[in-house]
């Protein structure tokens, strides 16, 4: 008898656990589910937010983007090249370097058919990407109705909503440094290797993510009283694989080094009002 009831109340405890390892796992599916879903519906609101701001003229807002989205159009027409005599009359002739090569890469479907409807597509997509990511890293921490801080961006600055809307890699930027702050407060160092790799052969603002490490060993040294400077490694040495990994190389490096430094000293030009 006495077996029998021990036998019934093991039964009742498994059950009992069963039904909470159910719940709990729907509990945790319910957790991923919803905010996928809003993330769904705030990337269709940036989308239509993007499309009436990019649409609502018939001219382009940055002079730069009709040449990202012209050599897109060219990787497609003959594949990898990297020399570029159309850079000849450039200030940076000597050190030609494609620094927005995987965004070009990106930029490929929409040069299949009108390039300026397709670059004004682009601004849209990539845009709305990234303000996506905005309220999508909001989640990552946790923070309840995120969405609410998503429509308040809209909000916030028009200049913003004006730089991002641009066909150019400040979109494209903007999610890689989110996840790179991501990686930075949740201790995940080591994706910062591949993580630099992907954002040096993006765009070469890639380097900030040196001093956010810096800045992050500093902060989890002073918290935990104690030095730990691999986050720094990481960052540094993706950026390394990535300037080394790369078609262009050695010029990635030389273009690098002209970019940030000798060629706001060795010319007459300032760099980025050519």
């Amino acid at each position: 008898m006495s077996e029998k009831v021990e036998g019934d109340v093991l039964e009742t405890v498994v059950d009992k656990d069963d039904s909470v390892g159910t719940t709990n796992d729907n509990a945790k599916e319910r957790a991923v589910d919803i905010p996928w879903r809003i993330l769904g519906l705030m990337f269709v609101l940036y989308t239509v937010v993007m499309g009436i701001h990019v649409y609502s003229h018939s001219a382009t807002n940055s002079v730069d983007s009709l040449f990202h989205i012209r050599l897109a159009r060219l990787y497609w027409e003959r594949g990898l090249f990297t020399d570029f005599p159309w850079m000849y009359f450039s200030v940076a002739r000597d050190y030609w370097a494609d620094h927005h090569f995987l965004y070009h890469l990106l930029l490929i479907p929409f040069t299949l058919g009108d390039l300026f409807e397709g670059m004004r597509a682009s601004a849209v997509v990539f845009g709305a990407l990234a303000l996506t990511a905005c309220v999508a890293y909001l989640y990552a921490h946790r923070i309840r109705h995120a969405w609410v801080y998503g429509l308040v961006l809209l909000m916030s600055s028009d200049y913003f909503l004006f730089r991002i809307s641009m066909p150019r890699a400040m979109g494209l930027s903007l999610i890689l440094l989110l996840v790179g702050l991501w990686l930075l407060e949740t201790r995940r160092d080591r994706w910062l290797l591949p993580l630099g790799v992907v954002f040096i052969w993006s765009y070469q603002t890639a380097v900030v993510l040196i001093p956010m490490a810096c800045c992050a060993v500093v902060w989890f040294g002073v918290l935990e009283r104690k030095l730990d400077i691999k986050p720094v490694l990481y960052a540094f040495a993706g950026i390394l694989l990535g300037l080394t990994l790369n078609p262009f190389v050695p010029h990635s490096f030389d273009f690098l080094f002209f970019h940030l430094i000798s060629g706001h000293m060795d010319t007459k030009v300032v760099i980025g009002e050519e």
